[in-house]
């Protein structure tokens, strides 16, 4: 044989050696015009691999079909493709859901959240970029206007149920007769049980503490009436102290034991009371107010800081709202984080963050408030570190008696063996015996009766009246 057939393209390929001259040039010319031709199909040429590819720019199929793919793999972008050419009729994974850009420039997202997503005809209006899915994880309806975006929802009543078989319903509904929209905003989670509040705009608010009760600061002037109060309700006001019998300690009251606590805890009182019975960290001093202004002029500062509770009284009105804090401290200028409600000037201002509640086991006294009933008023010491003194509340006084004087109700003294010296003519008022020679007259004898008067000593360890036991609570 002159040729031998090459395997893939069956090429002509001459036997060096045996095939003449012209016709090997024959063959190899019909050899190379099958190369030229050849395209790697099936017996036109050695397929072509993955490995032998290097595809580094657009790929077009001139509009044939891709067939026979086992799988399409794509490299997610992180966001989704614009809706422009050439990304038109596109088909690409964004994040981790399938998006289709159609020809109009719409971006279809196809998945969402491990679900296939609503389909524009199956909802009224929904088309690119809004979206609706489900996710059987948890059983979650997903409304989107965008991507990533919550969707508002306009509804009727809405029904809410556990996520149990045959759930009963909580149904939540509108006012029945609205003039016009509005909203409710929903509050920020507090850190603390707290009472709910909304205002006029339709914020709802939860920053008043529960244990820190409803104070005159929440309640506006004259709207709560003597005669609006129940009968037998009774209204205790932050700070009130009362005897109490029993050591459970009540809610919204605090034992008087002398404990100490954080101001931020208990804004109300602290409000109410300040340092009275004293802080460790506390400052007592007088400061100038104005109304309107959140800056005020101390005679000292020692004690006050940044972060720290601020309250002033002036005339028996504070100038603050509770929670009032302390921003800034510059010299004897103390910036406040609100506004003072009032003038004030020398106003008793006090600061901490933290302070004490009243001690246990003594007496209360009223304050004196400038009366003359307590004369030692001015020289009262406070009750412990950090707290008031003189005619003010919380301010100690030691127990002591009344200055007085012991009188001898009378004894007398008898003179043993005497004689007259002329002649006795009787006694002085006073039972001295008188003699007709005043001048040389005298007694005369051996000796005078000694003799004592004694006061005999009785009490206890302490001055009290009779007395029963019972814990003194303070309204917080």
């Amino acid at each position: 044989m002159a040729t031998t057939p090459t395997p893939n393209m069956n090429l002509p390929v001459p036997v060096v050696g045996v095939e003449p001259g012209p016709q090997y040039a024959q063959d190899v010319n019909a050899s190379l015009n099958i190369l030229d031709g050849h395209n790697h199909t099936s017996g036109s040429g050695v397929p072509i691999t993955p490995l032998a590819m290097n595809i580094n720019s657009d790929l077009t199929t001139n509009g044939n079909r891709l067939t026979g793919l086992l799988s399409l793999t794509f490299t997610p972008q992180s966001v989704p493709l614009p809706g422009i050419s050439p990304d038109l009729g596109a088909l690409y994974v964004a994040g981790s859901d399938l998006y289709f850009n159609d020809e109009d420039g719409n971006q279809v997202r196809i998945t969402q959240n491990g679900a296939v997503t609503g389909t524009p005809g199956s909802i009224a209006n929904l088309a690119p970029p809004a979206s609706a899915s489900y996710v059987a994880a948890d059983s979650t309806f997903v409304w989107q206007s965008d991507a990533n975006t919550p969707a508002i929802m306009d509804m009727a009543s809405l029904i809410l149920r556990n996520l149990v078989v045959n759930s009963f319903g909580l149904s939540i509904f509108p006012p029945a007769a609205m003039g016009a929209d509005y909203s409710i905003v929903m509050p920020t989670l507090p850190g603390s049980e707290s009472f709910l509040t909304i205002d006029a705009s339709g914020n709802e608010l939860a920053t008043i503490p529960k244990s820190q009760g409803i104070t005159a600061a929440n309640i506006a002037n004259n709207t709560i009436t003597q005669q609006q109060v129940a009968v037998g309700l009774g209204f205790v006001p932050t700070g009130a102290i009362i005897p109490y019998g029993s050591n459970i300690e009540p809610v919204g009251f605090l034992l008087c034991l002398g404990r100490s606590h954080l101001t931020a805890d208990y804004e109300a009182l602290y409000w109410s009371v300040g340092n009275a019975y004293g802080s460790s960290d506390g400052g007592i001093t007088t400061a100038t107010v104005t109304g309107g202004s959140n800056t005020i002029t101390v005679a000292s500062a020692t004690g006050f800081a940044i972060g720290k509770h601020i309250r002033a009284v002036y005339n028996n009105i504070a100038l603050f709202p509770i929670g009032t804090t302390i921003t800034n401290v510059v010299g004897t200028t103390v910036t406040c984080s609100e506004n003072a409600l009032d003038n004030g000037t020398s106003a008793e201002c006090h600061a901490a963050t933290n302070f004490n509640e009243p001690a246990s086991g003594l007496f209360i006294r009223g304050v004196d408030n400038g009366s003359g009933n307590d004369p030692n008023a001015s020289s009262r010491i406070t009750l412990a570190t950090g707290g008031n003194t003189g005619d003010n509340p919380g301010s100690y006084q030691a127990d002591q008696n009344l200055s007085h004087t012991h009188t001898d109700s009378g004894h007398t003294h008898q003179l043993l063996n005497h004689s007259a010296v002329g002649t006795p003519i009787g006694t002085t008022s006073t039972g001295v015996l008188e003699s007709t020679t005043p001048t040389t007259g005298y007694l005369e004898g051996t000796s005078i009766q000694s003799g004592s008067a004694n006061i005999t000593a009785s009490g206890g360890s302490q001055s009290n009246p009779r007395n029963m036991y019972a814990q003194y609570i303070i309204k917080t």
